[in-house]
């Protein structure tokens, strides 16, 4: 029976390796056997009676993290009263066993970090260590040889259950539950090495022989451990980039999903041997040369590389569709024929209509457009009439006083406030000689030169512009106290120091020395206010990186607040993994990444 189930399982392989592709994977199994039941002292397999098993395994990848596993193995357990304890034990019952087993079983296999080893997904390959778990259902064959060691023992003196057993002990094929996890380790993209153990539930107290004279009301267990040599089956890649030679359209050369398996240095989507641009990443449409505005130009020969354009402007936006660029139309909004540079005639006078003074009225090329009006008819024509449509005979120009100033509305810079001709009619509310018209305080005098402002700390930031008006400072600090370069290094210190416990946001005792040097510089620059932004590196989920960099920026918040620093003098938040400052391929570029920076900047720009 045995010969022949592992003829029939060699025979239903076979074919299939012979077919497999890249989610095929073969695994050879080497290890030991435990049991747990009625000669086994303890809760665990001991190492007498530790037994060797093997077995030979398929698995077919359903998706990068979970695979369908048949597999099939061989063994066998035993146990010996003489193992238990001297007290308490039941090494007087002199019992023994050995069974051999064989069987197979179909396991439903999870891997959380599937991705890492699957090549069809990812296509730059990295060795990864990961763990893995695994439940199923399936058959196994025993034999119990159970030794009952009756030999010195008087007829009578043998009891009745153990009678029993001798009767009841025979091959048996039972079903059983195995279930377990193990770790994987990579050597490359064909094969991995896992360390695994099993556990079987089998719902049989005979496994050993041995179960009206043990423990009928207890099961006997199976536990397997042991390694397990993986073999990833499919088509010959000869470059090693994920394309099988078959799809691959440069077999020999490594390349990325994008080119078909060809290299494709700026990642484009179009190969290198075809790519008229290399190095410069562009689109296919473009023969692999950038194309900014997306519009089918590549920028070398569009004449308009970041705007949106057509053929016919050579790739320049043009919005009426008149064949004149937007740059160069003056009507870009409104088409017009070629003879008026693409703009309309509307009063069809023979005078484009931008250059039209009268667009909707007929008129002479003289009058720009225009008819020879008196618009308001007041006896001046309007090219005499400074206001020609305000109907006016006080004075000559025709134009009103509405401020009775002695000056025309039409040259007098404040019509409806009267004030002196020497100011074009304004008034000087504060008498700096600056009028309130440009005068941007003019209710406070100040000097012409500083739009008419007060400084009162006299460092050239008028007052309004100054959120540090009565303390000098310089103008690139729009007048408050420049940050002292001492100070700035402590900020910069902060961002290299202050770590966190890994994937939390509580604060390492270390981070609190340069912390507190960060609350002395607060006090130091009370005009001030600091940013704190959280930043972490590309690994784990994007979700959970945005929240944890917030927190971490809250932790170092909260730590300030502790320290008295007021609150509204702070603002915190977090990034995520979106702003690196270095590669975070490398542990050394992730390192950087996972940093809180600090920013001193005045209230004003808050």
């Amino acid at each position: 029976m045995r010969n022949y189930t592992i003829t029939l399982l060699a025979a239903w392989l076979l074919p299939i390796c012979l077919a497999a592709q890249v989610r095929w994977e073969m695994g050879l199994f080497g290890g030991a056997s435990g049991y747990l039941g009625d000669l086994n002292p303890k809760q665990y397999p001991i190492l007498a009676e530790i037994q060797p098993a093997m077995g030979l395994s398929l698995s077919r990848y359903l998706t990068p993290s979970f695979s369908l596993k048949f597999s099939g193995i061989a063994g066998q357990i035993s146990g010996d009263d003489q193992n238990f304890p001297v007290s308490g034990g039941h090494r007087d019952r002199n019992f023994a066993f050995l069974t051999r087993y064989y069987g197979g079983d179909l396991r439903l296999v999870w891997d959380p970090f599937g991705k890492s080893h699957y090549p069809e997904v990812k296509y730059r390959y990295k060795a990864r260590t990961t763990p893995y778990f695994f439940a199923g259902y399936g058959l196994m064959q025993f034999d119990p040889k159970p030794d009952y060691r009756l030999f010195d023992r008087a007829l009578e003196e043998i009891p009745q259950k153990v009678y029993d057993d001798q009767r009841a002990t025979q091959a048996s094929q039972l079903p059983n539950i195995p279930f377990g996890g193990g770790l994987r380790f990579d050597f490359n993209r064909k094969t991995s090495l896992a360390f695994e153990g099993t556990l079987r539930y089998l719902n049989s107290d005979m496994l050993d022989g041995v179960s009206l004279s043990g423990k009928p009301n207890n099961n006997d267990w199976v536990i397997n451990a042991g390694a397990n040599l993986l073999i990833r089956l499919g088509q010959s890649d000869s470059d090693g980039d994920g394309f099988v030679d078959k799809i691959d359209k440069c077999p020999r050369l490594k390349g990325v999903q994008s080119a078909w398996g060809c290299p494709d240095e700026d990642e484009d989507g179009v190969e290198d041997a075809e790519d008229a641009c290399l190095g410069m990443k562009g689109t296919i449409a473009t023969a692999g040369c950038p194309d900014a505005d997306g519009d089918g130009f590549m920028d070398s020969a569009d004449k308009c590389p970041k705007d949106y354009g057509f053929p016919e402007t050579e790739g320049c936006p043009d919005r009426d569709n008149d064949c004149f660029p937007d740059a160069t139309d003056p009507c870009p909004d409104l088409a017009g024929p070629i003879a008026y540079g693409g703009c309309p005639d509307s009063d069809l006078d023979s005078i484009p209509d931008h250059l039209d003074a009268c667009p909707d009225k007929l008129g002479l090329a003289e009058y720009k457009g225009c008819p020879e009006p008196d618009t308001d008819g007041d006896g001046i024509i309007d090219k005499k009439d400074r206001c020609p449509e305000i109907a006016d005979t006080t004075n000559v120009y025709g134009c009103p006083d509405t401020d009775r100033d002695s000056l025309i509305d039409l040259d007098d810079r404040c019509p409806d406030l009267a004030g002196t001709l020497a100011n074009k009619g304004c008034p000087d509310t504060d008498g700096d000689s600056l009028v309130d018209l440009d005068d941007r305080c003019p209710t406070l005098p100040g000097k012409p030169e500083q739009a008419g402002c007060p400084d009162q700390d006299g460092d050239g930031v008028v007052d309004i512009d100054d959120p540090c008006p009565e303390v000098g400072g310089v103008e690139k600090m729009r007048g408050c106290p420049e940050i002292k370069k001492e100070d700035v290094a402590i900020l910069l210190k902060a961002q290299k120091q202050v770590r966190f416990k890994t994937g939390s946001a509580i604060l390492l005792p270390e981070s609190k020395k340069i912390l507190d040097q960060v609350v002395a510089l607060m006090g130091r620059y009370p005009e001030y206010f600091l940013s704190i932004a959280g930043h972490t590196d590309s690994q784990g989920k994007d979700d959970f990186n945005l929240t944890l960099s917030k927190k971490r920026a809250k932790a170092c918040v909260d730590y300030l607040l502790a320290k008295k620093v007021a609150t509204e003098r702070m603002v915190h938040d977090g990034f995520g993994e979106t702003k690196p400052i270095a590669d975070n391929a490398t542990a050394a570029g992730r390192l950087q990444n996972r940093r809180v920076e600090f920013v001193l900047d005045v209230k004003a720009l808050k």
